[in-house]
């Protein structure tokens, strides 16, 4: 049975010895695996080079294509190809009558044929599948019908196709989470795009948006201060950033005052709101200790402190005496300030027995040290009397 393709041909490294000759065409999902075979490395196939196919990956490729109907797969399987016949076309006809060179600056258009005589089992096909097997069995439990995009190595040894599988396997870098923050948090569509990144379970923070509001809105306390790639400035290829705040630090922080569903704070733009004006505050009254170089503005300070600034005011806000909207700025400022009064900057400057405080565990560390300096202060003691979780500070300094 022979296989025909349109492809374009091409030598990658033409004045390499013994490089490989690519080439690349579109064919059916379930074509491919009539002349393609996926050999699994074993003790009875020591030369193949697949490892076992994952099922859940396999599903979840074909969960993917039947979740919306634009999703697609662009990247290319790569298939090593022995034997194929190419015949170059020439003077290919254009619309109006022209014609088109069959050789265009080094590449070739061709009719690729694959052969499989009848009989041929799964090892000796002509094609070996190097990378995705997974999307190949994917789209075929889909449709057989979906064509993929194939790049096809030409006549490689058992050296260059195993030297090929462990490069692109292990070469290959996922994107990080902060810059697909970025992309979905300062994206117009972004409730749209976050939808179709969760058929490719690559779903992101529900507060994602508001991480895009604390860094581009001019009144928020963070502008221009997240740490994530759209502030990132080039000078060539030597990037600098100015932003140094974790994205996941406001996701957490706006969760929690999600979290504690709050009458007043009904839909994200009050939330938002919320939280700008609590930090404004802090920024101002703070401004000595607001910056990179202080633990208030580790991930670990701005969910604590959103924490515990959040319930009192909160706790401020029930009673008939105290009694105020948590959607009125200019309420929700003025208590922040008292409450700030009663709390000590020093505490985020000092050293902490740990190093790390980003648990459960350890925020709550954080949380009852801040509670017991907010009782100190208001009972007239030293700030750090029995704040378990800093070392032990100078007496002289301590006082002060």
């Amino acid at each position: 049975m022979d296989f025909k393709y349109l492809a374009f041909v091409y030598e990658q490294r033409p004045a390499a010895a013994n490089a490989p000759k690519f080439c690349t065409f579109h064919a059916k999902a379930g074509e491919i695996l009539k002349w393609a075979a996926i050999q699994r490395l074993s003790k009875a196939q020591p030369q193949a080079i697949q490892r076992e196919p994952k099922r859940a990956r396999i599903l979840g490729i074909k969960r993917f294509l039947q979740q919306d109907e634009r999703n697609t797969i662009p990247s290319a399987i790569v298939i090593a190809i022995d034997g194929a016949q190419l015949v170059p076309l020439a003077n290919c006809t254009l619309p109006g009558g022209g014609a088109l060179p069959a050789d265009l600056q080094g590449t070739a258009i061709a009719q690729l044929t694959i052969s499989v005589p009848d009989g041929k089992d799964q090892d000796a096909l002509p094609g070996l599948v190097i990378d995705g097997q997974h999307r190949l069995k994917g789209v075929t439990e889909f449709s057989p019908d979906v064509p993929l995009n194939v790049v096809a190595i030409l006549d490689a040894n058992d050296n260059e196709k195993a030297f090929q599988f462990l490069v692109i396997n292990n070469k290959a870098a996922k994107v990080s989470a902060d810059h697909i923050r970025a992309m979905v948090g300062l994206t117009p569509e972004e409730p749209e795009l976050s939808a179709r990144l969760k058929t490719a379970r690559l779903s992101l923070d529900e507060n994602v948006g508001s991480v895009g509001v604390m860094d581009t809105d001019a009144e928020s306390p963070f502008f221009g201060m997240i740490n994530w790639p759209y502030n990132i400035t080039y000078e060539g290829e030597k990037a600098r950033r100015a932003g140094f705040i974790p994205p996941a630090a406001i996701e957490a922080a706006i969760g929690y005052i999600k979290s504690k569903d709050i009458g007043d704070l009904d839909d994200p733009e009050s939330v938002d709101e919320f939280f700008i004006t609590v930090w404004s505050v802090v920024k101002k009254e703070w401004a000595n200790i607001f910056n990179k170089d202080s633990k208030l503005l580790d991930k670990v300070g701005i969910v604590c402190m959103t924490e515990f600034l959040v319930d009192e005011l909160r706790r401020r806000s029930i009673p008939k005496v105290t009694r105020f909207s948590m959607a009125n700025p200019t309420k929700v400022a003025e208590h922040t300030k008292e409450i700030l009064d009663l709390l000590e900057p020093e505490f985020w400057t000092v050293e902490w027995k740990s190093t790390s405080y980003d648990t459960r565990a350890g925020r709550d560390q954080i949380i009852d040290a801040l509670e017991q300096i907010y009782g100190n202060k208001g009972e007239s003691r030293p700030w750090h009397h029995n704040v378990d979780i800093i070392k032990p500070l100078e007496a002289s300094a301590a006082d002060t």
